[in-house]
């Protein structure tokens, strides 16, 4: 039975960027993917807008610079909804910031965040893989995983699980 500081169920933006963040803060981490590496449903052609903050976050997991080229500057929003009086204007030079936020493919978003998780000494990833079942004490949990069809089984503890499903995270 292999453990881990995180197990993260689910491989899409949210479990990627938390993977990543705790291997940089030298946590161990496994991920536990359905689809193949860099198959993942997430990952489709839709555009995505990150705002600044965002951004911040993906500069500090060393992302951005690899990203950025990719990307492109919103520069100004206007709101406003047909049939109704009024409108919002947002520019980025009156908020004196080079951008509002950025677009950016999530196909592309996620060719980068699964380049920087396979690069992660941290992170074990086990792709084509699914949870068969979990328990838990007051100290840890453990999970039941199949990978290959169900052909091989995994045990993994853990005493952080976030399940990317379920928008679920589970602390012991």
């Amino acid at each position: 039975m292999s453990h881990y500081d995180a197990v993260i169920i689910g491989a899409g933006p949210v479990g990627l960027i938390l993977a990543i963040g705790l291997a940089k803060q030298g946590k161990s981490v496994a991920i536990v993917e359905k689809e193949a590496v860099q198959q993942s449903p997430s990952f489709d052609g839709r555009v995505l807008a990150l705002t600044n903050g965002s951004m911040n976050v993906l500069d500090s997991l060393g992302l951005w610079n690899d990203l950025q080229a990719v990307t492109t500057e919103i520069k100004h929003v206007h709101v406003s909804q047909k049939g109704y009086l009024g409108l919002t204007q947002i520019h980025a030079d009156e908020m004196n910031v080079d951008a509002l936020g950025y677009s950016v493919t999530s196909a592309d978003l996620g060719k980068e965040l699964w380049k920087k998780a396979e690069e992660e000494a941290k992170i074990k990833i086990l792709s084509e893989a699914e949870l068969v079942s979990f328990e838990s004490d007051n100290q840890e949990v453990q999970l039941k995983i199949t990978r290959g069809g169900g052909a091989k089984h995994f045990l993994l503890r853990s005493s952080l699980v976030q399940m990317e499903q379920t928008q679920r995270c589970v602390r012991f």
